[in-house]
């Protein structure tokens, strides 16, 4: 390839098309939401019932959405009423949601 040619659309090691609407996983789509709080739900808590932030990427991991993506999701999740954001900390799963 020379240098002034534009590299292959899709070359799969730089694509970002399976994290461009990574908030759309979540939003609107109450199966795939009841299944992250349930996977969420099923993690250790500290004293406080704080689930840290490297476990909650980890399980967003498991949808294939980067630590980029994370807080865009955890704020709509959290203006939907699912959880609550501890600063510096983690979430807390609200009580009363499925």
């Amino acid at each position: 390839m020379r240098f002034d040619e534009e590299p292959p659309a899709g070359t799969g090691e730089n694509s970002n098309d399976g994290f461009t609407n990574a908030q759309s996983v979540f939003k609107g789509n109450k199966t795939e939401t009841s299944k992250f709080l349930h996977a969420l739900r099923t993690r250790t808590y500290s004293k406080h019932r704080i689930i840290p932030f490297p476990e909650v990427s980890r399980v967003l991991s498991w949808w294939r959405i980067r630590k980029e993506a994370r807080d865009d999701i955890l704020f709509a999740l959290q203006e939907e009423g699912y959880l609550k954001i501890v600063n510096y900390r983690g979430v807390i799963l609200e009580e009363g949601h499925q």
